[in-house]
């Protein structure tokens, strides 16, 4: 190149980088660099084909990325069942009142039900709530009853205690696999009589209004499932003397059911009123259930399912009665019970052991 040439590119090379030439070329290596920089960055949050098999050689990675997929797949929730709603009358509490009120009504079925879920919401005054389940009974309208319904003082062979919540928000759910890979349910007729025990009470000078809801998960349709259903223990002889507050009437019962062989329990609890201080549920020595709670009593539940080892519960309850007045079995609040609960499976009709 002669010396002519080498001063004519020289000039040409500073006019370009003092122009605005040299401003256009400099951002057009910037536009780049910020490209490829977001397509680095792009790919790596959704890689190709082609990138899959590069990362592959990278086994820690590739392990995250699967451990990841495989997470978010068992946290994806099931395809959602059928809900029915029932919804008590609206009623008025009156004041000062510690009562027993009776919600009968029937569930909107007109198939045959597998219950897989249960929900509650109830109203200040109402203490707590105990569901029953019948047979068919279309015919009967929704009705709440100032009475007790007397469930739980002499629970009916052809009735299944089905749900009980102390909450005001409730929700109960039943196993999804029974051991052998199918839902457990509870199951109930088209039109199913549902009989609901309120416990109500309302301290208060003021009238408070009252209101019940409930909601059923039903499984879908043509599912197969193992049909639950209760077993109920109670005590028949209550009669706890009378006391003080310095020295309180007290009673202990006890009594025991016979659980077949081929049922598994899914949950046990106890159920009494204010005066019961102790409850207890064996399977010969290894305890079950230990609660001295009456208005959350303890409950103990197996997801898969407890097969009772001896064959029988023991259980037992006991009270404190600070009254002078002597308090015998009934269904208002300040009468007693002695009421073991479990839910059992494979089992399509409730079990009643009267003690």
């Amino acid at each position: 190149m002669t010396d002519l040439r080498r001063a004519r590119l020289a000039g040409l090379l500073r006019r370009i980088l003092h122009s605005p030439v040299r401003k256009a070329i400099a951002g057009a290596l910037a536009l780049a660099a910020i490209v490829a920089l977001g397509w680095h960055g792009f790919a790596r949050r959704f890689p190709d084909a082609d990138d899959d098999r590069d990362e592959d050689r990278d086994g820690d990675e590739d392990a995250e990325r699967r451990m990841e997929r495989e997470l978010t797949h068992r946290r994806r929730p099931e395809p959602p069942g059928r809900w029915l709603d029932i919804t008590a009358p609206a009623f008025s509490i009156p004041p000062g009142a510690n009562l027993a009120y009776c919600f009968v009504t029937h569930l909107p079925n007109t198939e045959p039900l597998a219950i897989r879920r249960w929900r509650s919401r109830m109203s200040g005054g109402i203490r707590d709530i105990v569901v029953f389940l019948g047979g068919s009974a279309a015919s009967q309208a929704p009705e709440v009853r100032p009475a007790p319904c007397d469930r739980l003082v002499a629970p009916r062979p052809d009735e299944a205690l089905a749900y009980i919540s102390h909450a005001t928000a409730g929700d109960f759910e039943l196993p999804p696999n029974d051991g052998a890979g199918h839902p457990v349910a509870q199951l109930a007729e088209p039109g199913a009589l549902l009989v609901v025990e309120l416990q109500i009470v309302n301290p208060t000078e003021r009238t408070l209004p009252a209101q019940l809801e409930l909601h059923v998960e039903a499984a879908d349709r043509g599912a197969v499932v193992t049909p639950m259903s209760s077993v109920i223990a109670f005590h028949n002889d209550l009669h706890i003397p009378a006391g003080s507050a310095t020295a309180p009437g007290t009673l202990r019962v006890t009594g025991s059911c016979a659980v077949p062989a081929d049922m598994k329990l899914f949950g046990v609890s106890s159920y009494t009123h204010h005066r019961g201080v102790h409850t207890f549920v064996k399977d010969g020595t290894t305890t079950l259930v230990d609660s001295a709670r009456w208005d959350y009593p303890a409950m103990q539940a197996w997801w898969t399912g407890y097969a009772v080892k001896s064959g029988t519960l023991e259980y037992g309850c006991e009270y404190r009665n600070p009254t002078a007045q002597p308090v015998s079995r009934g269904g208002l609040p300040d009468d007693e019970l002695c009421v073991i609960v479990g839910y059992v499976f494979p089992a399509p009709r409730s079990l009643l052991c009267p003690n």
